[in-house]
């Protein structure tokens, strides 16, 4: 069994590089699905925009995309972050509501997605007893990219704004719009920096029991205790 180590000095610079990188990558398909969404739906704005790419320069946002989750990942806070937010024209659907609704729920729809295609990967990797044969940090590093695709869908269902979830929230109480574009950045911060930090562990573990039986649940473990520094 060939084991696989990072020296003990790199492995916090090895997993924040890394942990940054999953989160812009997933962010951009996020943004991706809203935009492409939105074009479905009779909106080309994004489209002519160029930002139905994964070229991640047209999507980068220094703050949300690198700085932020720098900070959260030093901090001990969640993985957490966000690439720069796909344009689109909410009166160019038939019904501008109901499309802002779907448009808005199409990112974290997909992070999900991702999520569930990383979670099968994992359980196919375990069951070809890859962890035996060096495999071990690339099922954590897996395993990573699912945890952060499910904070990623979570966080952006709760309904303050920024946040997508927002959509959902003013489509059925339409009225609150008003007070939540007023308080709703105040919220967003307190949500990551306060609220965020203090439930991070439980979802993780919670992640874990869903995604996967027993068995797999039981190999991944030791893993992670491993390579804990591409996941925390």
């Amino acid at each position: 069994m060939r084991v696989e180590v990072v020296p003990p000095g790199m492995q916090i610079i090895v997993g924040i590089i890394f942990k940054i990188a999953v989160i812009l990558f997933s962010a951009i398909l996020h943004e991706v699905a809203h935009g492409a969404v939105a074009l479905r739906l009779g909106d080309a704005t994004a489209k002519m925009a160029g930002r139905l790419t994964l070229n991640p320069l047209r999507h980068l946002d220094p703050f949300g995309s690198i700085i932020l989750p720098l900070m959260l990942t030093l901090f001990g806070g969640p993985p957490f972050g966000y690439a720069k937010p796909v344009p689109y024209n909410p009166y160019n659907f038939k019904d501008s509501r109901k499309g802002s609704l779907i448009v808005g729920l199409a990112g974290p729809l997909t992070n999900f997605v991702l999520a569930a295609l990383f979670a099968v990967a994992i359980r196919v990797m375990v069951l070809s007893d890859m962890q035996d044969f060096g495999g071990g940090s690339l099922i954590v590093a897996f395993v990573a990219i699912m945890f952060i695709n499910i904070i990623l869908g979570i966080f952006n269902l709760i309904p303050i704004p920024p946040l997508d979830g927002s959509k959902a929230l003013f489509y059925f109480f339409p009225r609150l719009e008003p007070m939540f574009a007023r308080f709703g950045p105040v919220l967003f911060f307190l949500l990551i920096f306060w609220i965020a930090p203090n439930i991070v562990g439980p979802l993780a573990a919670l992640s874990l029991n869903l995604a996967f039986d027993q068995a797999t649940y039981e190999a991944v473990i030791p893993l992670i205790e491993q390579y804990r520094y591409l996941l925390f």
